[in-house]
């Protein structure tokens, strides 16, 4: 009796919690994915259907990690993301940054559009040459840096710049900037500071080169994420697989482990331990959405479906999972879904309602 009795409760302690971060999952607006047929993805139809659906306002990727890490979904990311692309401790690490990542902005039809770095193919010593006359010609303004060709960081010299609130690059890519960019250069000082980068960019030997050849120039800096490491905040999590920067620079931020995303679930569960919660962001659908590309899209989210959905319904149906969370952030809505064992027995429920995304209701 002693055995049957405690058994159980052992066991429960035992079995792993994990949560899920699929950005995009919502494409192009939360009506399209209610008529889309999801027979060719059963498992993710199944931990949808079976389990409690939320939705709520529309939150970005980025907004989305800092609040699973307990900050305000509006942090700044910037000193977030570059502590994730450290390799090993850095001495400015509690010193406020920005993110100055470069892009090309361009005029089409009157009105400005803005193309990011990851559409630019910049060359590291591209990188360095441009960064170098930022140096030499704006001494006075800050420190410049970059931890890849995409991904390029500001400290401001003056402590008193007002901050600066500006949306994640990834949330532009593409788009027309014409009303964000006042309002982000509301302060006389950033669209002083930022015409002097424009000015240097503009006139550098880097840019004539790739505008003779055809390629498009690096001639801005898109700066966003502005701030300084808060203070630690403990996490629930006990360990996160991604390979994001801004996930990996939170979740060191909180003492949690980080791990390389596996190739699939099944790799996962082979080396996640047993009585933890995991998360998992799953970013594969990023980059077919902002090409707008929607084979490509169908392609990346069948992929998900046999690497990882269906292998995780199986091994929640198995008891080694105690519950399946599904984070969605998008555009047009937030889903947060979660699924339980004894959930996947509701065979009842077999069409997706999705709630109002303006509300928190659970189905």
């Amino acid at each position: 009796r002693f055995f049957f009795f405690y058994w159980p409760h052992f066991l429960h302690g035992l079995i792993m919690h994990i949560t899920l971060l699929i950005p995009n999952l919502l494409w192009p607006a939360i009506d399209d994915l209610a008529r889309s047929d999801l027979s060719a993805c059963p498992a993710l139809e199944t931990l949808l259907v079976r389990g409690r659906l939320c939705g709520s306002a529309p939150l970005g990727l980025e907004q989305s990690l800092c609040r699973l890490f307990g900050h305000d979904p509006d942090a700044a990311c910037a000193p977030f993301r570059r502590l994730g692309e450290m390799a090993a401790s850095d001495d400015k690490a509690a010193a406020r940054w920005l993110c100055a990542d470069p892009v090309h902005l361009h005029f089409r039809r009157n009105r400005l559009f803005l193309v990011d770095g990851r559409q630019l193919d910049i060359l590291p010593e591209e990188v360095q040459q441009l960064l170098a006359a930022l140096h030499a010609e704006l001494p006075d303004i800050g420190f410049f840096d970059a931890t890849s060709p995409e991904c390029w960081y500001f400290q401001p010299a003056d402590p008193a710049l007002p901050p600066l609130f500006a949306p994640p690059l990834a949330t532009l890519a593409g788009d027309c900037i014409d009303e964000v960019l006042p309002e982000v250069l509301d302060a006389p000082d950033w669209r002083r500071l930022l015409t002097a980068v424009q000015t240097v960019l503009h006139a550098h030997p880097v840019n004539r080169q790739r505008e003779a050849a055809g390629r498009l120039t690096i001639n801005s800096l898109w700066l966003w994420g502005d701030g300084v490491l808060p203070a630690r905040r403990e996490s629930r999590f006990d360990g996160l697989w991604s390979t994001l920067p801004l996930a990996r620079g939170l979740a060191r931020a909180a003492g949690v482990p980080t791990h390389p995303l596996p190739s699939d679930a099944a790799h996962f569960l082979a080396h996640a331990a047993p009585g933890t919660e995991q998360l998992i962001v799953l970013d594969d659908l990023s980059a077919a959405l902002r090409h707008e590309d929607g084979p490509a899209w169908r392609d990346a989210l069948a992929a998900l479906e046999s690497h990882w959905f269906a292998p995780l319904k199986n091994a929640l149906a198995a008891g080694q999972l105690q519950h399946v969370h599904l984070h969605v952030p998008g555009a047009s809505a937030t889903l947060d879904g979660t699924c339980s064992r004894a959930d996947l027995w509701k065979f009842w429920r077999r069409r997706l309602r999705l709630p109002e995304p303006c509300f928190s209701q659970c189905s």
